[in-house]
């Protein structure tokens, strides 16, 4: 801006709100005369959205004796107001008659509801940015960082856009068209998904893929591989062409991608941590040359990764913070397919909720029903990771239950799919069998020999449990999993994907 120029904010305090009192006049008046007319716009307007405060306070009057089953004329509000001195401010109750001549016709009152309902959301979008002016000013939080304004300006924003929309209701035929196109569109594909793939055959076959406005949760106890899971439907997503915000709360992003380089070059991790390996022949750790075959693996492996649509966020622990990147990201070309927030242990909650009585209770119910929000919003599906409870390891039998999640009520309510991770050979391995007191030998091998069996039987395998799904079936999918890169790939061919 030039010295000549004209400050942009010099006198938007001199200019008056947004209002348009003839049509808050038109439209009591309609009501007042037929009181079928409140049942058509009950829907869109409210209150709160009148200017004049006594328009506001008449509507109210309406709308309390409207839905009591009450008469809602001239007459009955007169008898409501004539003494109560809301109405002094227009010259008393004589101003219901003026309303009644103000009204211009009943048919148009929907269009006078909304005419209004536009005016409110029009004083609200300033209010909402002359409180964004102070913040960058430092009048209303001198705290408050450049970083965090956006976030409150955005969440700010995004709010009154959900606010603005009204009267979705809509007939049964208009609903049903709207059904026989999407299953007309199931048909047309022929099979193919009506989402964003996992990367497995078994769980795409059992969901349709991960679909739009959909909160997806993901939990397991630690060490079953979340993240590397997380990565592998990232990567799978990333690489059918939708853009991906993975949002990495518990590890900075460069050691997030290393695991995804180290599974794509089929490397153990510490070639990328400490730049080398475990001689498999000696059990030696010995150091890598550049050149090394390994080296170029991971050059190749991270060169391709790096192409990929996906933005890597490690600076994101609170819900309005994913939605503001998220928004920002879905403006931009190519839009957004898939976020991807890993974990929910790690994300912050509001000062409100830390302060409710079973705080824990609370910050998962608001980051739980935020994300879902947000997929709904932004039409994206959110894959959310979790920790399951501890209570799966004092048990004999580790398979996952939907009351294993943390505080499972609101996570349980709010996903529209629930999936469990488990490695039983994990499990296996570290309840290696030990000889009982008075146990005989025969027996003892005999146990040691089921238990190898089963180890080997499990080594290499990983299952994931569709446990919940609104509009599908549930069941497991087997996995394959290699620990030395903590890579999950989809069941070898011809194996097949769900059990």
């Amino acid at each position: 801006m030039t010295a000549d120029a004209p400050d942009p904010l010099f006198g938007i305090s001199e200019r008056q709100p947004p209002a348009n009192l003839a049509a808050e006049q038109s439209l009591l008046g309609a009501i007042m005369a037929n009181a079928k007319v409140y049942d058509r716009v009950a829907e869109i307007v409210a209150p709160e959205h009148f200017a004049d405060p006594v328009h506001a306070a008449i509507f109210a009057a309406i709308q309390r004796r409207c839905e009591a089953g009450g008469i809602a004329d001239a007459v009955t509000l007169r008898a409501e107001f004539e003494n109560s001195g809301v109405l002094d401010p227009v010259g008393g109750a004589d101003y219901l008659r003026q309303l009644l001549v103000a009204m211009v016709g009943i048919i148009n009152a929907p269009d006078y509801a909304r005419v209004i309902r536009d005016t409110w959301l029009r004083r609200q979008i300033i209010n909402a940015a002359a409180q964004a002016i102070d913040r960058a000013y430092g009048s209303t939080d001198s705290d408050m960082k450049a970083e965090a304004v956006l976030e409150a300006v955005d969440g700010d924003m995004l709010r009154l856009a959900s606010s603005g929309s009204a009267d979705t209701a809509r007939p049964g035929h208009i609903v049903g068209d709207s059904l026989m196109r999407q299953v007309e569109a199931a048909v047309d594909r022929r099979g193919a998904l009506a989402g964003v793939t996992w990367g497995f055959r078994g769980l795409d076959r059992m969901t349709g893929g991960m679909r739009p406005g959909q909160l997806i949760l993901l939990g397991a106890r630690p060490s079953m591989g979340k993240t590397s899971l997380a990565l592998r439907i990232s990567l799978s997503a990333a690489g059918a062409g939708h853009r991906v915000l993975f949002i990495s709360a518990e590890m900075k992003a460069e050691a997030v991608m290393a695991r995804a380089v180290a599974a794509e070059a089929r490397v153990p991790l510490s070639v990328l941590t400490s730049g080398g390996l475990v001689d498999p022949e000696d059990g030696r750790w010995r150091a890598l040359e550049r050149g090394a075959p390994e080296i170029d693996a991971v050059a190749m492996a991270g060169a391709g990764i790096g192409r990929l649509p996906i933005v890597w966020d490690d600076g994101v622990f609170t819900v309005p913070g994913i939605r503001a990147r998220a928004r920002r990201m879905q403006r931009e070309p190519g839009g957004l397919g898939l976020i991807v927030v890993d974990y929910l242990g790690r994300l912050r909650a509001s000062t409100l909720a830390m302060r409710q009585s079973n705080a824990a209770m609370a910050s998962v119910s608001e980051i739980s029903a935020g994300l879902k929000d947000l997929a709904m919003q932004l039409g994206v599906p959110v894959l959310l990771l979790s920790q399951l409870n501890r209570q799966v390891e004092a048990r004999e039998d580790k398979t996952p239950q939907l009351s294993d999640l943390r505080d499972s009520g609101a996570l349980e309510q709010d996903a529209d799919v629930v999936a469990f991770l488990i490695r039983q050979h994990y499990y296996l391995t570290r309840n290696e069998p030990r000889r009982r007191s008075n146990e005989k030998a025969a027996d003892f091998e005999e146990r040691v020999r089921l238990w190898e069996a089963d180890v080997a039987r499990e080594d290499g395998r990983g299952t994931i449990i569709v446990a919940k799904q609104r509009q599908g079936p549930i069941g497991p999918v087997r996995v394959r999993f290699n620990d030395a890169t903590a890579e999950f790939t989809d069941e070898r061919p011809g194996e097949g994907g769900a059990d």
